[in-house]
């Protein structure tokens, strides 16, 4: 071995953890910042574009009814149709609708992400249940990921749609997201890295009694 080779080796392994270190620190605050603006605009009752556990999404406050018709208009959406809520837990899943202990061990066991269309709720205003029979979709988001951090810092449900013209597929790259649909929002949240290449929408299955489950989407 040359002479002074296991200083330069250790010179560089220091060099690279520092490096790697450095990296995990500087994506750490970013997070922390995208989430602090994020959240900013979700409460004065804006738009926001974000990475979802699926794919681009789109998101507000559920409780804000003005945010809600926005989201309408950009979606070009029939306002008969309903939106589906993300909660970061069971126990915020627990908060706003009602099913037994089995459904949320089922629940909590699926690997896609799943939402599930629940016809018996509480504490949810009519703006947001469908209006044929007062159901609505809610998603746990069980994934590591910017928008269940977001969820569980606010404290509350998000309000999410893919990122697509009503009956259009939705996009996987920032890049190929509608020109409308990027004019309309109020806030967008570039972490690309957070979108798998193949990434699909959730599954979506409705509860039809306290232990059966119709697949609506596979």
């Amino acid at each position: 071995m040359l002479p002074g080779a296991p200083t330069t080796i250790k010179l560089q392994q220091g060099l690279l953890y520092g490096l790697i270190l450095y990296l995990v620190t500087y994506k750490t605050t970013m997070k922390k910042d995208w989430i602090k603006h994020s959240l900013e605009h979700i409460n004065k009752g804006d738009i926001i574009l974000h990475p979802a556990d699926t794919v681009w999404s789109l998101a507000c406050d559920p409780f804000d009814f003005n945010a809600i018709q926005q989201l309408f208009s950009i979606k070009q959406r029939d306002t008969a149709k309903s939106f589906i809520l993300l909660v970061s837990d069971i126990e915020m899943l627990k908060t706003y609708v009602k099913c037994s202990d089995d459904v949320l061990d089922k629940i909590q066991s699926y690997i896609k992400p799943t939402t599930i269309i629940y016809k018996e709720t509480k504490q949810l205003p009519d703006h947001l249940l469908r209006k044929e029979d007062k159901s609505i979709g809610i998603r746990l988001v069980q994934k590591v990921c910017f928008v269940k951090d977001i969820i569980t810092t606010w404290g509350n449900p998000l309000i999410s749609t893919s990122v697509n013209m009503s009956g259009e597929t939705a996009p996987n790259e920032l890049s190929q997201i509608d020109e409308t649909i990027l004019k309309g929002v109020d806030y967008i949240v570039d972490l690309q890295s957070e979108i798998e290449v193949d990434a699909v929408p959730s599954s979506i299955l409705k509860l039809i009694d306290s232990n059966t489950f119709e697949i609506i989407r596979a």
